[in-house]
């Protein structure tokens, strides 16, 4: 019965609720090579709200995404949300050449390679895309995949929060 549920779900394209399974607040800070960069400290939750967006350049899924995130930091930016992107430590530079080049050679927000693995194990990233929205105090929700009711209650969520918040100023 669970496994027609959650088949029911995977093909009728509803999202799955945001996953809060980590621990509920951590540090951010970790030591990221930066694209087209010096080395530079990835540290998320530090007084703003961020999006995180780990992705693969290989990643058919990503690739329909990333667009949608541009979207967000085009809409959210200004009223303070931080959109990072960063690609797993599994794709080499020639392939973030590749996605650079088949996303129009502009990343819009800073795009961060997870060499070391660090990010990805410690954030226990298993496939992608995966989001994570960061408050400042560094308190999480976490989505995977690109489907559009999960892309829908990532927006949903984001415009809640910033509509919540500029209500409370």
């Amino acid at each position: 019965m669970i496994l027609w549920l959650a088949l029911s779900l995977f093909l009728s394209g509803n999202a799955a609720p945001a996953d809060t399974s980590l621990p509920e607040s951590f540090d951010w800070s970790f030591p990221v090579k930066a694209w087209k960069a010096d080395s530079g400290s990835f540290s998320r939750g530090q007084g703003h709200w961020s999006l995180v967006f780990f992705f693969s350049p290989s990643c058919g899924h990503c690739h329909k995404a990333w667009p949608v995130v541009e979207e967000w930091n085009r809409r959210y930016a200004s009223r303070g949300l931080h959109v990072e992107a960063v690609a797993s430590g599994y794709a080499n530079a020639q392939d973030l050449g590749y996605f650079e080049q088949d996303m129009m050679g502009i990343f819009p927000f800073p795009v961060y390679h997870d060499t070391g693995k660090v990010l990805g194990e410690r954030m226990r990233i298993r496939s992608v895309p995966t989001f994570f929205l960061v408050d400042p105090a560094g308190n999480y929700l976490r989505w995977f995949g690109s489907y559009p009711a999960t892309l829908d209650a990532i927006e949903g969520t984001i415009a809640r929060e910033f509509r919540t918040r500029r209500s409370r100023l």
